[in-house]
């Protein structure tokens, strides 16, 4: 939901889209040089969000020790299982977090993250679920 402080942010649909996926996939492992990366911020943390941009994960995921270091707000999900890039399952996800991510351009978003452990070069990815909705010009 992109808004600014004269328009309210939309309220989401009651239904949960977690329940009916399947499948919930990392491709990130870590940043590199060719990595399409910017750090965001959200009132919750002083420090910035070091995320990726990947459009092979298919949901936004934040790391379980940045959560943990700034005391984020969770609520639980059902449980589902990580499969990771190279085909192997990795954390199970017990935990998401909604948080008002303000953006380079001064826009702020309210993204949904799965909490799981992630590589200590990134706190977050932006996954195909956010690519596809708000469709990003990159340039």
């Amino acid at each position: 939901m992109i808004h600014s402080p004269q328009e309210p942010a939309r309220t989401e649909s009651c239904v949960d889209p977690l329940r009916a996926i399947s499948e919930i996939r990392l491709n990130a492992s870590s940043l590199s040089k060719d990595s399409f990366s910017l750090p965001l911020a959200t009132m919750y943390a002083p420090d910035p969000i070091q995320t990726l941009i990947d459009s092979g994960s298919t949901h936004c995921f934040l790391s379980s020790d940045f959560v943990n270091k700034y005391g984020l707000p969770t609520s639980d999900v059902t449980l589902k299982s990580l499969k990771l890039f190279d085909g192997s399952l990795g954390s199970t996800i017990t935990k998401k977090a909604l948080l008002p991510i303000q953006f380079p351009s001064g826009e702020t978003l309210d993204i949904r993250f799965l909490v799981t452990p992630l590589d200590l070069s990134c706190s977050a990815v932006l996954g195909y679920n956010w690519l596809s909705r708000y469709n990003p010009l990159i340039d």
